[in-house]
């Protein structure tokens, strides 16, 4: 069963012919009508819900209380009420958190508002009418009810290209918007709706709110690690778990182990290549007591000219992912969710850069503490201690409001997508007083959030991120940066909380696996084909590719770079999304 919603919310009492015809388009995608009023109009299908009490509104999706148990907001007539007392109190960011979108009738039914939790799986894309806002968990939903089809927006597209972890809020579809993790929309009955940002990273970022104490900050990041995960984890029933046997889905292993005994992992491997890692998620597994299952990637089942998750008004995912979700599914086709530990990099502060060092300078000027940082930045990115000293000192100078986001503009003509709107970048301008590294930390949240939907198997199955947790995050941001680097490693402080949780040789890895063996061999045995369909396909007849990089990458002879061949495939998908709304 896919995961789908489609909702209506006008400022006035809905027109009947308009509320016929809304209804019209919910029966013919097969939705099924989960709140009607005279202003609102859900309907769902695959999602679990929560309605609201005397008709304030419904959450769609997993939504967990900061202050209470694992299993709060359960549809008991008790926590209803509770949950309708903090929307109406508009208290939903600082006393909720998940995976959820809240459609809000507003006090004394005015102003209706449509909220996103923050760092959310679940999807919200709007357009407006005259009459109202209509938001829906994909395009395809929003096109079937509006009648057409969305023209490729070709501005914001080449703005994706070489930005292609950004989320902006203009897609890449004409006349459809995305309402972001942390936002709300409030329908207002005169003017436009109004957009708000309801999350603010740089409130737990700011130099202010540092937990200085190590030992403090460790024990409560192991904190809200075994709380995010006892909620994520509570009355999921049977899911998948994909185990690659690095930190961060080793850590995700160990926080399951501790309640729920129907998971099964699985792992993806490349024989004899840097993408098997099969050693390391057998030693998790059998350290821990569950079940692996381990499976190889075939690139001959990969189909390079489909887009997965076509419905989406951005091209998300990556091709190889279908065969990683053909064979996670394979492994359990009973499962109804799966865990993943997207996000995890980010979360526990992997910059591979100079800030840490940079903050220290900052904030305790050139002394001891600044040259240690210095040597733990230098070891820990096998780079000498006098390029991590210079860089630290240009990036320490320079205000954070002048740190460009660079864009990749490999196999771009020159231009493309240099132009960033910065009104439209999904996190608020940062205020005085933050540091390099942490917005460095902020960035890298905001860019793997964008990931969250790049699992085509999201469409069936529940999808569940607990490293990517609101409250973990929180936490995660009030950590300095430079409590996090040590002794040629990195995300320290989650490396010791995972030495009393797993074998130490996989607390204390620094090797990373990968696909890339799966990327290498879907590239030669689709280099022609992909040949074809960039070099007179869509993206180069906009004007967008640099036909004679592409030629000589292409070239039968010529021998790429991991990076440069899945950029290549980057941009297939793109062509493929493309394709599939001309």
């Amino acid at each position: 069963m896919t995961r789908s919603y489609l909702a209506f919310v006008s400022p006035r009492p809905m027109d009947p012919a308009i509320s016929f015809r809304a209804l019209s388009a919910v029966r013919a995608c097969g939705l099924t009508v989960l709140l009607k009023t005279d202003r609102l109009l859900v309907a769902v299908q695959g999602i679990e819900a929560c309605l609201l009490a005397r008709n304030a509104g419904v959450v769609l999706g997993k939504v967990h209380d900061r202050h209470g148990s694992a299993n709060a907001f359960d549809g008991s007539p008790g926590e209803v009420e509770t949950l309708t007392k903090i929307c109406d109190a508009r208290e939903l960011t600082e006393r909720c958190w998940g995976a959820f979108v809240a459609i809000l009738n507003g006090p004394d039914n005015r102003m209706p508002r449509i909220y996103h939790s923050a760092f959310s799986s679940l999807c919200a894309y709007t357009i407006q009418t005259e009459a109202m806002v209509v938001v829906a968990s994909d395009a395809r939903l929003l096109s079937r009810y509006a009648d057409v089809r969305f023209p490729v927006d070709w501005a914001t597209l080449a703005l994706q290209l070489a930005h292609d972890d950004l989320s902006f809020g203009a897609t890449c579809l004409e006349g459809i918007r995305e309402l972001r993790c942390g936002e709300m929309l409030e329908v207002g009955l005169d003017a436009a709706p109004v957009l708000q940002r309801t999350w603010n990273p740089w409130r737990h970022a700011h130099v202010d709110e540092a937990i200085l104490d190590r030992r403090e900050a460790g024990q409560l990041l192991q904190r809200e690690l075994v709380r995010s995960g006892d909620a994520c984890l509570h009355g999921l029933g049977p899911a998948m778990l994909d185990l690659s046997g690095g930190l961060d889905s080793s850590l995700l292993a160990a926080l399951t182990a501790r309640g729920n005994e129907q998971i099964q992992a699985v792992n993806m491997y490349s024989a004899l290549t840097e993408g098997d890692e099969r050693r390391y998620a057998r030693d998790v597994a059998a350290h821990l007591g569950i079940g692996l299952t381990e499976q190889t990637p075939d690139a001959a089942l990969v189909d390079v000219t489909r887009c997965a998750r076509p419905d989406l008004p951005r091209p998300y995912v990556r091709s190889f992912v279908q065969e990683t979700d053909r064979l996670t599914m394979e492994a359990a086709p009973g499962a109804a969710a799966f865990l993943n530990g997207t996000g995890g990099d980010a979360v526990f502060c992997h910059l591979q850069s100079s800030g840490p060092a940079a903050d220290v300078l900052k904030t305790s000027g050139m002394g001891r503490a600044y040259f240690r940082t210095v040597r733990d930045v230098a070891e820990g990115a096998r780079c000498s201690i006098w390029l991590a000293l210079r860089k630290s000192l240009t990036k320490a100078a320079r205000p954070c409001s002048q740190v460009p986001l660079k864009p990749d503009g490999t196999f771009l003509l020159r231009g493309v997508g240099d132009t960033l709107p910065r009104a439209d970048l999904p996190w608020m301008p940062p205020p005085p007083g933050i540091l390099p590294g942490k917005l460095e930390h902020v960035r890298g949240l905001f860019m793997s959030n964008f990931n969250l939907n790049s699992f085509g198997r999201a469409d069936t199955l529940q999808p569940v991120y607990p490293l990517m947790s609101q409250p973990l995050i929180e936490v995660c941001l009030r950590i300095p940066t430079w409590h996090w680097v040590g002794g040629g490693y990195n995300r320290v402080p989650t490396r010791e909380i995972a030495g009393d949780w797993l074998p130490q040789h996989v607390a204390w890895r620094v090797s990373k696996g990968g696909l890339g063996q799966l990327q290498r061999d879907i590239f030669r045995r689709n280099r022609l084909l992909i040949r074809e369909m960039l070099l007179d396909g869509a993206l180069q007849k906009q004007g967008l590719l640099d036909r004679q990089a592409l030629e000589k990458a292409l070239e039968p002879d010529s021998s790429l770079l991991v990076g440069t061949f899945s950029r290549v495939l980057r941009l297939m998908d793109f062509e493929a999304w493309v394709r599939n709304w001309m």
